[in-house]
């Protein structure tokens, strides 16, 4: 379900829309999810499918490179103590915090094509309007 709606965390947050109101002009968390989810919401879905093997991969290879170091310098090759007490769980958060920035760049980015394309077309419209009816 999450995959559909990723970006509710940043609505809340940076956007402060109100949950409810009574008024049916006003923007809500939940009208404005819509408005920026909705056209694009087969192309977040496949995105998150994507990230999320993304992140199993790179967390394979994070978990890999500790191990490789832990083999070189301290001639374990074998995952002991150490790596699943720090290893493993440095892997994951590094790879979370890496994926919490693609993350949010990718709502930037959704933002921007949505607004930007609105922007420009009313651009164009306002510039059609000024010039006047064309023969």
């Amino acid at each position: 379900m999450r995959s559909f709606r990723p970006f509710i965390n940043e609505i809340v947050l940076l956007e402060r829309n109100p949950l409810r109101s009574s008024s049916p002009t006003t923007i809500t968390v939940g009208r404005r999810s819509q408005q920026l989810h909705g056209p694009s919401s087969g192309d977040l879905f496949g995105r998150s499918l994507g990230i999320a093997l993304f992140a199993v991969l790179l967390t394979a290879a994070v978990t890999g490179t500790w191990m490789f170091l832990s083999g070189v310098f301290l001639n374990t090759w074998r995952p002991g103590l150490w790596m699943i007490t720090y290893g493993y769980p440095l892997s994951l958060w590094m790879v979370a915090g890496y994926l919490a920035v693609v993350r949010f760049l990718s709502y930037l980015d959704l933002r921007i094509r949505h607004e930007g394309w609105e922007v420009e077309l009313r651009m164009r419209a306002e510039a059609t309007r000024l010039t006047g009816p064309s023969l």
